[in-house]
């Protein structure tokens, strides 16, 4: 590194956008990122429930193409995604939790079982 003072701000420039970057996707990396707002009603509370994940990374740059020049440079990025998971029941003291996809596996169980259901009645009225 050179003792350049345009390199050291260059640096700097890119330590704290790497630095805010990471410290603003990490700020909402928090219980609240997991679980919703809670909802009540008649004695019972369903809290949904979803996996997160994040991710940050940073650049870096080029050297000089000639003497004359000075080579800097940097880039980063990051992200968050939040995919609901389920939700927690409270009722009575006890707690159970719901995946949603058995859930929706259950569901769809039930739907096809009434529309086969459903051909063989219909089958079986016009014999």
């Amino acid at each position: 590194m050179s003792n350049d003072p345009r390199d050291l701000v260059a640096l700097n420039e890119r330590d704290n956008f790497i630095t805010r970057l990471a410290e603003t996707i990490g700020s909402r990396a928090n219980a609240d990122a997991v679980f919703g707002e809670p909802v009540s009603s008649n004695g019972t509370t369903v809290i949904p429930v979803a996996r997160a994940r994040w991710g940050v990374g940073g650049g870096g740059g080029e050297g000089a193409r000639h003497a004359n020049e000075h080579g800097h440079g940097f880039g980063g990025g990051g992200g968050m995604l939040v995919q609901p998971v389920g939700y927690l029941v409270i009722r009575e003291g006890a707690v159970e939790y719901h995946e949603i996809q058995r859930t929706l596996r259950l569901l769809t169980a039930a739907i096809v079982g009434m529309v086969v259901g459903a051909i063989f009645l219909r089958r079986r009225a016009r014999a």
